[in-house]
C-alpha cells in the first residue's frame, strides 16, 4: 500500500468506529433495557422498574420493592398498582396503590384507593390513568423510550 491508500484506510476505519460509538448516546438510564437475568423499564429517574422472573418491582435511592402490574407517569409523578395481597407498613393488604414525586422527595404508598387519589391530588389535577406493565415494557422495547422520556431520548 502506499502512504495516500492507508491514509484513506485509516481514516475509513476511524469513521466507522466513531459512527458506531455515537449510534446510542446519552445517559445509558434512559437506554438500558436491563441485563442477562432481568428486564428494565426507566421511569423517572432515579426509579425504575424491573423484573426478575414474573415479578416487576419499583426501585430507588429509598424506594425498594413496590411490586406492580399498573404504572404510569403524569405531569413528573410516577403512579403505580399492585392487585394482589402486600404488605404496607407491617399490615397485610389486597391491594396497593402508589406515587412518588422525585422532585420533592416523596414516596407514598395507599391501601384505599379514595386515599390515594386524594394524596395524588396535591401533585396533579390529571385524572391518573394507569397502564399494564407487560404493555409498558412491550414499547419500550418497540420504540425505545417511553412517552414520559427527556425529548433527547425519543426518537
Amino acid at each position: 500500500f502506499n502512504n495516500k491508500t492507508m491514509k484513506k484506510i485509516i481514516y475509513n476505519c476511524l469513521f466507522i468506529l466513531v459512527l458506531f460509538t455515537n449510534c446510542k448516546n446519552g445517559d445509558p438510564y434512559y437506554t438500558s433495557y436491563g441485563g442477562l437475568d432481568y428486564d428494565r423499564i426507566p421511569l423517572i429517574k432515579p426509579y425504575e422498574l424491573h423484573r426478575n422472573y414474573k415479578t416487576w418491582l419499583v426501585s430507588g435511592p429509598n424506594f425498594y420493592s413496590s411490586m406492580c402490574v399498573k404504572i404510569n407517569v403524569i405531569n413528573k409523578v410516577i403512579i403505580g398498582y399492585w392487585d394482589k395481597k402486600v404488605s404496607i407498613n407491617f399490615k397485610e393488604v389486597d391491594s396497593c396503590w402508589f406515587f412518588i414525586v422525585p422532585e420533592k422527595k416523596i414516596e407514598a404508598e395507599f391501601s384505599d384507593k379514595k386515599i390515594f387519589l386524594d394524596s395524588l391530588s396535591k401533585f396533579t389535577k390529571q385524572k391518573p390513568v394507569f397502564s399494564n406493565v407487560e404493555e409498558v415494557w412491550k414499547q419500550f422495547n418497540e420504540d425505545g423510550y417511553l412517552e414520559w422520556f427527556p425529548e433527547e431520548y425519543k426518537k
